[in-house]
């Protein structure tokens, strides 16, 4: 019995040795033989000088009937083949725009492809490149920082980025579309202080390119401590040029809030306030309040009433 079985797995051995032999063998004949097969090349542009870019490749690849042996067919496969145009052998037709002529036995395609083969068509005799020059333009920076204050806090000066604008090197055409570039959005809150800080450039989809060593900028922010004040300012009247109307009242509150160190300095003379006839509406007794002059440095400046009373005197 042990016999019978040893005999038997010599001869399951010998048969799969056979098998696989001519298995190879029959593969070998087919990759020996000659096949005729279209190729999908993608074409780019090679040693590109730095200030310039490609924007467009038409056509972005290129289709080749070839024939070749089943082995290099098989090699091309695993390795797929790319068109690669050296700048310097584009002619420019006009500014921007240049062409290259094929021929079935351009060097560029004998690179692309591995091993032997005879080129039969090709989709595309000309391939047109549209190449762009790199320029450079100064934006201003915006701020997307945002600042919750402390009660009795806020704001003394305006924020300040340093620096103010940029340098964004790119084409022409997606300079642009860039107008202004912006800092990463960061939050301060409960300020009770004076704010230095570094914040990054947003380079997100800005499709530019920023020299690194100014990816971030310098940013303040003063604060200080406010309170508020007011003041009853008598209201002026413009545009009676017969002086035939009276208001009531003729003084209107003022409120506005003011840091301390300029609480002082701020003066009942440095506000006004008018009252403007015409604007009044025919059968209306009211008269809007404007308020036209302030103090820069405050905040929340208010008037505490909208609108005054009016009568017509006669004369």
């Amino acid at each position: 019995m042990t016999r019978f079985l040893g005999s038997r797995n010599t001869s399951i051995k010998g048969f799969l040795f056979f098998l696989i032999l001519t298995t190879i063998l029959a593969v070998l004949i087919k990759l020996s033989k000659t096949y005729t097969t279209t190729l999908q090349i993608p074409i780019q542009v090679s040693d590109v000088v730095i200030d310039k870019t490609v924007q467009e490749i038409t056509p972005q690849q290129l289709e080749a009937a070839v024939t070749m042996s089943g082995f290099s067919l098989l090699r091309n496969m695993f390795s797929e083949p790319i068109l690669e145009l050296p700048f310097s052998k584009l002619t420019e037709t006009k500014p921007g725009t240049y062409n290259y002529t094929l021929h079935k036995t351009a060097q560029p395609i004998a690179k692309a492809i591995i091993g032997d083969f005879q080129t039969e068509t090709l989709s595309h005799n000309t391939i047109t490149v549209v190449i762009e020059h790199f320029e450079q333009k100064k934006v201003p920076i915006k701020s997307k920082l945002s600042f919750a204050f402390s009660n009795g806090y806020d704001k003394s000066a305006p924020l300040q980025l340093s620096p103010d604008s940029i340098l964004v090197t790119g084409t022409s055409t997606k300079l642009s579309k860039i107008n202004e570039v912006f800092t990463v959005q960061k939050t301060y809150t409960a300020v009770r202080e004076s704010i230095q800080d570094k914040i990054a450039i947003d380079t997100t989809g800005l499709n530019a390119l920023i020299d690194p060593k100014n990816h971030t900028i310098s940013v303040i922010q003063d604060v200080t401590k406010f309170t508020e004040g007011s003041f009853s300012i008598p209201v002026k009247i413009v545009n009676d040029t017969e002086q035939r109307i009276q208001i009531f009242p003729k003084n209107v509150n003022v409120i506005f809030n003011v840091s301390l160190e300029k609480f002082e300095a701020v003066k009942p003379e440095n506000f006004t306030v008018i009252s403007n006839f015409n604007t009044h509406k025919t059968g209306d007794t009211f008269l809007p309040l404007e308020l036209v002059a302030w103090p820069k440095e405050l905040l929340n400046v208010r008037l505490a009433t909208k609108q005054v009373r009016f009568i017509s005197i006669d004369k």
